[in-house]
C-alpha cells in the first residue's frame, strides 16, 4: 500500500476510495436506520390493535368495531404490505437491515496495522491537509467520525439482535484514531482534537459499553481502546488547546467516565472476591486487565481535572473513596515543561516498583545513576537518554535476581546479596587496619640483629613462611626464633603476640579470598556489564595475591571506598574544573619557563651550585622551588638591597 501511494495519481485514488467508501457507509447507515424505525412503527401499531381487538371481545365471541377502532385496522391492514406478522428484535428481516455490506471494519484494520508500523508517508497521504481538503472535501478523519456517529444510533440494537459487527467496528476505529494521535502529521492530530462531533461520539459509546451480559468481553475491549485513544490525546494537549481540552467537560464526558470508572471498579473488586471464580468475571479477562481499565479511568479524570480547570471533578472523584485511594496508590506523576508550561503527566507505577524500593541499596543505586548522568551529559537529552538506559539495565539485574531466589548456590548468594556485598569491604577495612597497627609487631628483633632487614621483607617472610622453628640458645632456654628461609633472628619478649598476630593475619586473608570468591560467582551470574564483571576479577587475583605473596596486596582493595557516592563528590569537587585547572598549570609552567630562561642569560653565576648548569636543570629547579620551596629564593646567591642609593640595580633587579 505504501508503495503504491509513492504517485500522487495513486494516491488521491486511494483517499478518494477511502472517503467515497465511509460516505457511502453513512448513507447506508441512514436508510437502514429509516427502514428500521418503520418497522418499529408497525410493531407499535400491531401492537395497539391486538389489545384493543382483545380487550374488546365480547362474552359471546363477538367483536364490537367502533369508528376509531376501523381506521386503526385499515392502518395496520395498511402497514401489513410487504410485510408479514409482527417482527420481534430478532427476526430475520431486522437482522438483515442491521447486517452492514460495506468493508469499513477491513479498510479500518489496514489502515491501523500500517500507521502501527510507523509510515510517515503514509499518514501524510492518508489525510488530506489545507488546500487539497479544501478543494476536494476529502476529509478521511471527519467522514469517520461521521460514520462513527451514525453508527452509534443502531448500536442498541445491532447488540440486541446479536450483531456484533458495529462494536468490532468501533473498536478498530478508536484503535486507528490512536495511531493518528500519536503523530507525526500535525494537522490530523488538531483535526482529531478539535473534532466536536468526536466528543458527542465518545460520550454516546461509552453509556452503550454498560456491562450487562451481552458481549460483555468485546464491550470491554472497546472501552478500554476508548480510553487508550483519550489517554493519548489528553498527554498530548499543547499550550493553546485549553478551549479543545474543555470541550470534554462541558460535554459531560467527564461525568460518563466517572460512572465507568466505578462501575469498573466494582467489577475489579468483585473478581477479587471471587478468586477466579468465572460467574463473577468477564469471560477471557484477567485481573491485571481490570486494573488497567480502572487505572485508565482514573488518569484520564485526572488529566481532564489538571487541564480543564474544573472545580467539581476533583471533589467527586474524591467522593469515590475506596476507588479513589486504590489508584492514588497505583499512581505515579512527573512535571514536564512544554512549551513555556509545566505539565503533569500520570502514569501506572509497576509493580516491580513497589518491590524494587524496598530493596536496600537500589534507591542509593539510582541516585548514583542520575549524579552521574548530570556529570557525564551536558544536555538535557543526553542525560534523560543515558538515564534511561541505565535505570532499565539496574531493572533487568534486580529482576534477574528475583527471578534467582532460591534456586541453587547463586540464589541463596541472590538472597543474602547484601552480606555478599557488604563483606568484602568489612575484611579489607579489618585486614588493613590489622596491618597498619601490628605490622611492627612482626619485626620483633633488635636493631643489630635485624639493621639489614626492611619491616616490609620481615612481614613478607613471615606471612609466607610462618613461625618454623625456635632455636636455643647456650643456657638451652627457647630466646630467639627464624624466618626458615632467610635465618634472621628475632629476640623472644614478642613471640607470643608476634605468633597470634600472624595467624590472625593468615585467616582474615583466607576468609578475604572466600568472600571476593562468593561476590566474583554472585556479580559474574547476575550482571550483564563487562567491566563490572573485570573489575571483580582483578579484585578476586589481588586477594589471593594476598593470600599467596604478600599482605600488602590487600591495600589495593582499598580503592574500593573510592567509589562511594560521598567520596566519589569529594573527589569531583576537586576535579570538576579539570581543564581549567589544566589552563591554570600549563600558563605557571609558561611563567617559569620565561624566568628560566633570563635566569640562565644574566644570572647563571649567581646561582647555586647545581641548579642552573642548563636550561632544563635551571627550569626544574625554578619549578620545584615554586612548588615545594620559597621559590628561586633558594636558587639564587645575591645580597638583598639595603639602600635604595647605595645598592646596585642589578641587586634591585634580581630582588623584583
Amino acid at each position: 500500500l505504501v508503495a503504491y501511494i509513492h504517485a500522487e495519481e495513486n494516491r488521491r485514488q486511494f483517499v478518494s476510495s477511502c472517503v467515497d467508501l465511509l460516505r457511502r457507509s453513512v448513507q447506508d447507515s441512514k436508510a437502514r436506520e429509516l427502514l428500521l424505525q418503520k418497522k418499529k412503527e408497525q410493531r407499535e401499531v400491531a401492537k395497539r390493535w391486538h389489545r384493543r381487538k382483545g380487550s374488546d371481545q365480547t362474552a359471546d365471541g363477538k367483536t364490537s368495531c367502533s369508528g376509531v377502532e376501523t381506521q386503526e385496522a385499515s392502518e395496520y391492514d395498511k402497514s401489513q404490505v410487504g410485510a408479514t406478522d409482527e417482527p420481534e428484535s430478532g427476526d430475520e428481516d431486522v437482522a438483515d437491515l442491521l447486517a452492514e455490506s460495506n468493508n469499513i471494519l477491513e479498510l479500518l484494520t489496514v489502515l491501523t496495522y500500517c500507521l502501527h508500523g510507523g509510515d510517515d508517508e503514509l499518514q501524510f497521504a492518508l489525510f488530506a491537509i489545507g488546500t487539497a481538503r479544501t478543494l476536494h472535501q476529502e476529509d478521511t478523519l471527519a467522514e469517520l467520525v461521521r460514520y462513527l456517529a451514525q453508527s452509534e444510533h443502531l448500536l442498541a440494537m445491532s447488540m440486541a439482535n446479536k450483531n456484533k459487527r458495529p462494536l468490532k467496528v468501533v473498536l478498530q476505529a478508536f484503535d486507528f484514531f490512536s495511531e493518528v494521535i500519536r503523530g507525526p502529521n500535525e494537522q490530523a492530530v488538531v483535526a482529531l482534537v478539535e473534532n466536536t462531533s468526536l466528543v458527542e461520539v465518545t460520550r454516546n459509546l461509552m453509556r452503550h459499553l454498560r456491562y450487562d451480559g451481552t458481549y460483555d468481553d468485546l464491550k470491554f475491549r472497546v472501552r478500554t481502546s476508548i480510553l487508550r485513544f483519550l489517554l493519548s490525546m489528553l498527554q498530548n494537549f499543547e499550550v493553546g488547546q485549553d478551549a479543545a481540552l474543555k470541550k470534554w467537560v462541558n460535554h459531560d464526558c467527564d461525568q460518563v467516565i466517572l460512572e465507568a470508572w466505578e462501575e469498573a471498579y466494582d467489577l475489579m473488586a468483585q473478581h477479587a472476591d471471587h478468586d477466579g471464580d468465572t460467574d463473577s468475571m468477564i469471560e477471557g479477562v484477567e485481573q491485571a486487565e481490570l486494573e488497567q481499565q480502572v487505572f485508565l479511568h482514573f488518569a484520564i479524570l485526572a488529566y481532564l481535572a489538571d487541564g480543564a480547570g474544573s472545580l467539581t471533578l476533583p471533589a467527586e472523584v474524591a467522593a469515590r473513596e475506596k476507588a479513589c485511594s486504590w489508584c492514588r496508590r497505583q499512581c505515579g506523576s512527573v512535571a514536564v515543561i512544554r512549551g513555556g508550561r509545566v505539565f503533569q503527566v500520570h502514569f501506572r507505577m509497576p509493580a516491580i516498583c513497589d518491590d524494587l524500593q524496598q530493596h536496600e541499596g537500589f534507591a542509593s543505586e539510582v541516585t548514583a545513576i542520575v549524579h552521574d548522568c548530570v556529570r557525564s551529559q551536558d544536555n538535557e537529552e543526553g542525560r534523560t537518554a543515558a538515564f534511561q538506559t541505565r535505570v532499565v539495565d539496574l531493572i533487568r539485574k534486580e529482576l534477574l535476581q528475583q527471578q534467582l531466589v532460591g534456586k541453587g548456590f547463586l540464589g541463596l548468594l541472590v538472597q543474602y546479596q547484601n552480606y555478599v556485598r557488604r563483606f568484602p569491604l568489612l575484611v579489607t577495612l579489618i585486614i588493613n587496619l590489622w596491618l597498619l597497627l601490628f605490622e611492627s609487631v612482626f619485626n620483633l628483633g633488635s636493631g643489630d640483629d635485624l639493621a639489614t632487614v626492611s619491616e616490609a621483607d620481615n612481614l613478607t617472610c613471615i606471612y609466607r613462611t610462618g613461625l618454623s622453628r625456635v632455636d636455643a640458645d647456650a643456657d638451652g632456654d627457647n630466646q630467639l626464633w627464624n624466618c626458615s628461609s632467610r635465618g634472621e633472628t628475632v629476640n623472644m619478649p614478642g613471640r607470643m603476640l608476634a605468633n597470634t598476630a600472624s595467624g590472625m593475619l593468615y585467616l582474615l586473608a583466607l576468609f578475604h579470598a572466600i568472600c571476593y570468591a562468593l561476590r566474583f560467582v554472585f556479580v559474574f551470574g547476575t550482571s550483564t556489564k563487562r567491566k563490572q564483571i573485570m573489575i571483580e576479577a582483578v579484585l578476586l587475583i589481588f586477594s589471593i595475591g594476598g593470600n599467596i605473596f604478600s599482605p600488602f596486596f590487600f591495600v589495593v582493595h582499598v580503592l574500593e571506598f573510592f567509589g562511594a557516592q560521598s567520596a566519589r563528590m569529594l573527589l569531583e569537587s576537586a576535579t570538576l574544573n579539570l581543564r581549567k585547572l589544566g589552563q591554570a598549570g600549563l600558563i605557571i609552567i609558561l611563567t617559569v619557563y620565561v624566568y628560566a630562561v633570563v635566569g640562565f642569560q644574566l644570572f647563571r653565576d649567581k646561582h647555586v651550585a647545581g641548579k642552573c648548569t642548563t636550561l632544563l636543570n635551571c627550569a626544574v629547579s625554578y619549578l620545584d622551588g615554586g612548588l615545594t620551596g620559597d621559590g628561586i629564593h633558594e636558587n639564587l646567591n645575591f645580597e638583598t638591597p639595603s639602600s635604595l642609593f647605595d645598592s646596585r640595580f642589578m641587586e634591585w633587579f634580581m630582588q623584583f
